[in-house]
């Protein structure tokens, strides 16, 4: 993400020295490096890409896709809000997003269900249909019961992006 970090700094003084009209296209610049360097980590995380079945890889390149969706996310909102700015060079960009999304939707099922790529959320049970060792250590203590970890979300990408 230092590249991306490098980019926005240049906008800034690109910015400054050659005004609105032509930060738009750093920003559009931007947008798209982030748009490929996620297409570039979804493929990594398929069934063929590096280290594919390596749980540490696939919590790396979970973590990089995540601030991939965080940088694209701030900087439609920078270009979206800005009424200086004008928009059409930026939403001709937007579409390439949405073709990686639809790509994405094909790949996904390429990505092994196990896979550390999607994120793990706990799952909380019901009172009613636990074991009742559990419910009644709970009861006691006069705590809550642990959560499940371990199921996973599928469509956090999707999530974080909407």
């Amino acid at each position: 993400m230092t590249v991306v970090t490098f980019l926005a700094c240049g906008g800034v003084s690109k910015f400054r020295f050659s005004g609105l009209r032509n930060s738009i296209f750093l920003y559009c610049k931007a947008f798209r490096f982030c748009v490929s360097d996620l297409s570039k980590v979804i493929r990594l995380s398929t069934v063929d890409g590096y280290s594919w079945d390596d749980t540490p890889f696939n919590l790396f390149i979970q973590n990089q896709a995540s601030d991939c969706v965080r940088s694209l996310k701030s900087i439609s909102q920078i270009c979206l809000k800005d009424s200086q700015i004008d928009n059409k060079p930026f939403l001709k960009t937007l579409g390439s997003f949405g073709g990686l999304i639809i790509w994405y939707k094909q790949q996904r099922s390429r990505i092994p269900s196990e896979s550390k790529w999607y994120h793990q959320v706990p799952r909380h049970e019901t009172w009613f249909l636990i074991d009742y060792s559990r419910l009644s250590i709970a009861l006691q203590t006069n705590t809550s019961i642990q959560p499940k970890i371990g199921c996973q979300s599928r469509n956090w990408m999707e999530a974080r992006i909407y």
